[in-house]
This record gives C-alpha cells, sequence and structure tokens, in this order.
C-alpha cells in the first residue's frame, strides 16, 4: 500500500491519490471506491472534462483534481475527457 506506493511513484507511475481507494480509469472511465469515510481529492494526470455519472444530480466541470468528501462503502463514477 504505502510502500507500493512509493515505489510506483519513484518509477514514474501516476497514482491518483493517497488513500487506499480502489480507483480505475479507462476508456473514458473514472470509478472511485471507498472502505472509509474519507475527505480525499483524486489528481487527473492532466485537465479533463469530468461529469457526475449516477447521481441525483449531474454537474460537469473541467479540471485536473477533484475534491470529494465520500462515505463509507461509496463508488462513485464519472465520465472523462482529456481537454
Amino acid at each position: 500500500t504505502n510502500e507500493l506506493r512509493d515505489i510506483f511513484k519513484a518509477n514514474g507511475v501516476h497514482c491518483y491519490n493517497e488513500n487506499n481507494s480502489v480507483i480505475y480509469r479507462g476508456n473514458g472511465i473514472l470509478g472511485i471506491h471507498t472502505k472509509n469515510d474519507e475527505e480525499t481529492s483524486i489528481t487527473l494526470p492532466k485537465k479533463s472534462k469530468i461529469k457526475t455519472l449516477f447521481k441525483p444530480y449531474t454537474t460537469e466541470q473541467e479540471t485536473d483534481i477533484i475534491h470529494l468528501s465520500v462515505p463509507e462503502h461509496s463508488t462513485l463514477i464519472y465520465q472523462t475527457d482529456d481537454i
């Protein structure tokens, strides 16, 4: 976990956050699953258009950092397009 993250970062791998959340990014989708209640930030490799999916509301923004307050055992899914 922390040791692996340090090894990955030292070898040029982009790490999306410092928590132990499960993060998937590929094919225009960004998925985040949390084990615990978290205040976290997801750092993208470059500025992207981010659109929330599967919520009672939809938001869209252009950013390279997403700030989140996520309840325990939550999954969030976003559509992403690099700018």
